[in-house]
């Protein structure tokens, strides 16, 4: 009895240790397979820590042989310095803002404004040579305003000063946020750039080519623009205040954004000038949008504005003798004490326009429609009133002589008169 109880238990005690045994033997596999995982990734992480060390010393080596090829006398070994710099760029994303204030340093340094404006040598029979930067700073400039990714490397590119008088830059060249403050661009050509936010404060931009650029937030204070192609541009919160503009071209620009003038400026009575202004004369401004634009006082001798928009615009004081006006939309527009003298406004919508002190001697007006328009006090003097509408137009204080008054549609009455009221037909 006691021999066959005891058989059972001794053999449970058995299998016990066996179980026991197997758990053990199974830990101590997954303990070793942790450990040679462990140890792997110790290897491979310090594998990965040595060939990032090997690499950077490689680029801290390929860095300092391109900025000492940089002041190379040779073109040659000059531009493979640039080049190299362009490829830590590219292979750093930590070294690429060093990079390229290495390139930015090297244009502003190299490209100072010689004491004599240069002369273009002309022969015979052949058309002067363009002036260029040299191949070099023209190779930096192509980098440094390439869209790199990530976009707007040259935020923050500083090229003040830089003379940079003929430069060329691809049409998707970026240069948002970049410092271009009085640097030389004279005749460069910039066609569709990215100048979002930009400082071109005093900047030479004489004869340049900016079709089409986006100039958003761009600060354009005190810049010479005489002769600039500003057509299709996004002038948007521009700043163009002092700026001379005078000769530039800003057709089918909508300029209703910009700002061309001191937000607290007062015009003093009778004069129609304003320091802070920009200069408009003789710039082209077909086809702008120019709706409800606060203009008063401003200098626009010369301009054209044909087939643009000025309804509703401040005109008053303004100078616009000589200026083309032909079919511009004026209706609603404030044109008091305007100088008008000699522009060409045929073709223009001019219904109930104020027009009254205006100087118009000269003016061609002539087949227009002029009904409700004021007129009052206006000089007429040698304008052109042929066959023009002036049905209920005022003119009381009106100075007509020598107008041509051939086949004038008028109401009855004089052509001077102190009635208050629009002369009723």
């Amino acid at each position: 009895m006691v021999s066959g109880a005891a058989g059972p238990g001794a053999s449970g005690g058995g299998q016990g240790w066996d179980v026991r045994l197997e758990r053990l033997v199974s830990l101590l596999t997954t303990t070793a397979t942790l450990a040679v995982v462990a140890f792997t990734w110790v290897s491979i992480t310090q594998v990965r820590d040595e060939h990032a060390i090997t690499r950077e010393g490689q680029i801290t080596d390929r860095y300092n042989a391109a900025v000492q090829n940089l002041g190379s006398g040779s073109l040659d070994v000059r531009l493979g310095g640039i080049y190299a710099l362009q490829r830590i760029m590219q292979d750093s994303q930590r070294d690429r803002r060093t990079a390229g204030n290495v390139l930015s340093a090297y244009i502003r340094t190299h490209t100072t404004r010689p004491a004599k404006a240069p002369k273009a040598r002309k022969k015979a029979g052949q058309a002067p040579d363009r002036v260029r930067p040299k191949a070099d700073i023209q190779a930096a400039l192509d980098i440094l305003t390439l869209p790199h990714p990530p976009r707007r490397l040259a935020t923050g590119l500083d090229l003040r000063h830089a003379y940079l008088v003929g430069a060329e830059l691809h049409a998707d060249a970026d240069l948002s946020g970049a410092n271009l403050a009085r640097a030389d661009l004279t005749a460069a050509d910039l066609q569709s750039i990215d100048l979002v936010d930009a400082d071109l404060r005093g900047t030479d931009l004489r004869g340049t080519d900016l079709s089409s650029a986006d100039l958003t937030g761009t600060d354009l204070r005190g810049a010479n623009l005489r002769g600039t192609n500003l057509s299709g541009t996004k002038p948007h919160r521009t700043d163009l205040r002092g700026t001379s503009l005078r000769g530039t071209d800003l057709s089918s620009t909508d300029l209703r954004r910009a700002i061309l003038r001191g937000k607290h400026t007062i015009i003093p009575a009778g004069d129609g000038t304003d320091p802070s202004a920009a200069d408009l004369s003789g710039a082209n401004l077909r086809d702008a949008d120019l709706r409800g634009m606060n203009l008063n006082g401003m200098n626009l001798r010369g301009t054209i504005l044909s087939d643009g928009n000025l309804s509703g615009a401040d005109l008053r004081d303004a100078d616009l003798r000589d200026a083309e006006l032909v079919i511009t939309n004026l209706s609603g527009a404030d044109l008091s004490r305007a100088d008008l003298r000699h522009t060409d406004l045929s073709r223009a919508r001019l219904r109930g326009v104020d027009l009254s002190g205006t100087d118009l001697r000269g003016a061609d007006l002539s087949r227009m429609d002029l009904r409700g328009v004021d007129l009052s006090g206006a000089d007429l003097r040698g304008a052109d009133l042929n066959h023009t509408d002036l049905s209920h137009t005022r003119l009381d204080g009106a100075n007509l002589g020598g107008a041509d008054l051939a086949g004038v549609q008028r109401c009855a009455g004089p052509w001077s008169t102190k009635q208050p009221q629009p002369i009723a037909c």
